[in-house]
């Protein structure tokens, strides 16, 4: 099995054809692995980073590819893990997933050029069960956040009678609003609700910055993101970013004014006129989302890996403290 390595744009360029094919091809795939979002957010907000992206072959035919870069502390990462709800390798259907990760840690750690891997959001227990065989020593996993998933909406059948009444008082208050699908970008509209939501203090104050706008904007105008507006008495008072693949829709990202159930009754209006059969209400368990739809709450892993006894030593104080932290500021 050869491996190579794209270190450079041009030849980040020159495997669109072949990343989309491999992809097309592979059992597990999702949108956050497709060539135009990767490239695009590598080259929007990841540009001064180093690009590794490591692509295994068998008879010059695309077997793996791991869209990754290495960050300032030597770590192997994917692209865009802050971002992306769910990360990891995109791989050919039938191919020997065992060698590929066999080769994979004999090849980290024959490379200098990296200290450690921190692989963010994985989404596939058979992907982490790979890592965890192939990295025997030295490595940690970590349930970091979740993701939820929701599939009986069509009647709201996966909840009770008080949810359901819930849903119907919440909807009756907003009748006269309607969730559009946006036409166009306005990036007005979307600082605008992006400052309520900072002043607000429900997102901090790098979120949404200019760079994560002008990457949204290329993304919309590629057909890859679907927007949907919530308008009521002629104001719009939240959007919602969304990602499509097959009949699987992602809420990817919600803006929306400081005002009470106002995006509960945004989902309410966008999930009754959806075709879709899943919808992933997205990374992070959020209380309201939680509380009103029941989505079904699905873990995403955290894998970690150190060549260093020491380093890897540190991390797992550093991990600990931060526990003893967190422990001291909720009690």
């Amino acid at each position: 099995m050869e491996i190579k390595v794209i270190k450079n744009i041009k030849d980040f360029e020159n495997l669109n054809e072949n990343w989309t094919d491999t992809l097309n091809q592979s059992k597990d795939k999702n949108v956050f692995q497709g060539y135009e979002i990767n490239y695009s957010s590598f080259n929007f907000l990841l540009n001064k980073e180093k690009l590794f992206i490591i692509v295994f072959y068998n008879q010059s035919i695309t077997q793996a590819i791991f869209p990754c870069y290495i960050d300032n502390k030597k770590s192997l990462r994917f692209i865009n893990d802050i971002h992306f709800d769910f990360c990891g390798p995109i791989i050919l259907e039938n191919s020997n997933i065992n060698k590929i990760f066999k080769n994979f840690s004999k090849f980290i750690n024959s490379t200098k050029q990296i200290n450690s891997i921190n692989f963010k959001n994985l989404s596939s227990n058979f992907i982490l069960d790979q890592l965890l065989f192939n990295f025997k020593y030295k490595r940690s996993v970590y349930v970091d956040v979740q993701h939820s998933v929701i599939t009986n909406f069509k009647k709201w059948s996966n909840l009770n009678s008080s949810k359901k009444a819930e849903i119907k008082r919440i909807d009756k208050k907003y009748i006269n609003s309607k969730s559009i699908n946006s036409n166009s970008i306005n990036i007005s509209e979307i600082t605008q609700l992006r400052n309520s939501m900072i002043k607000s203090n429900n997102r901090s104050k790098n979120f949404f910055d200019d760079k994560f706008i002008n990457w949204i904007n290329h993304l919309f105008k590629n057909n890859i993101l679907e927007i949907k507006k919530f308008i009521f008495e002629s104001k719009t008072l939240a959007l919602s970013f969304h990602l499509k693949s097959d009949n699987y829709r992602i809420i990817w990202i919600d803006l929306y004014i400081s005002k009470k159930a106002i995006n509960i009754a945004h989902y309410i209006k966008f999930i009754q006129k959806s075709k879709e059969n899943k919808i992933s209400f997205g990374r992070g368990t959020y209380a309201y989302k939680m509380k009103n739809f029941d989505p079904v709450p699905i873990n995403l892993y955290n894998f970690i890996y150190h060549k260093s006894f020491f380093s890897f030593f540190f991390h797992k104080i550093k991990k600990f403290l931060k526990e003893i932290i967190k422990y001291l500021i909720k009690y």
